[in-house]
């Protein structure tokens, strides 16, 4: 098991954003087949204590390890992550050195999605400052 996935096991989600900064962009997309099992396995169990804890850490991790905006924008409104408070103020910071235009592209993508993900509306115009523009 990688440290990534001990520390998103654990629910040290401090210890996952420090993790991932210090990997490359390869080994980020080397994690991700065993960040997506962890998040079916996640869903199929939301009710155990340890789960629910650890789940904040993983949608960080996966957040981090996707490179497109689209898979970024598929990780953060998939089906079971409604169900938990985002703190979007974690997000940010890791998506804030990706161009301007990347951001402005998923906060389109999430945008689209807010009527199925009203949770992710802060994260939304928080993508939209960091991009450079004025939410419409």
């Amino acid at each position: 098991m990688s440290k990534l996935v001990e520390a998103v096991r654990g629910g040290r989600t401090d210890d996952v954003v420090t993790i991932v900064n210090g990997m490359t962009a390869a080994e980020r997309r080397g994690e991700l087949p065993a960040l997506k099992a962890l998040r079916k396995e996640f869903r199929d169990a939301w009710v155990t204590p340890q789960l629910q804890a650890a789940s904040p850490a993983l949608l960080v991790a996966g957040l981090a390890c996707q490179s497109g905006a689209a898979a970024v924008a598929s990780w953060l409104t998939a089906s079971g992550w409604e169900r938990m408070w985002v703190a979007e103020k974690r997000f940010l910071p890791m998506l804030e050195e990706r161009p301007a235009e990347w951001l402005t592209e998923l906060a389109h993508r999430i945008a689209e999605r807010l009527r199925q993900s009203p949770y992710l509306r802060p994260m939304v115009a928080g993508l939209f400052t960091a991009g450079g523009l004025a939410r419409r």
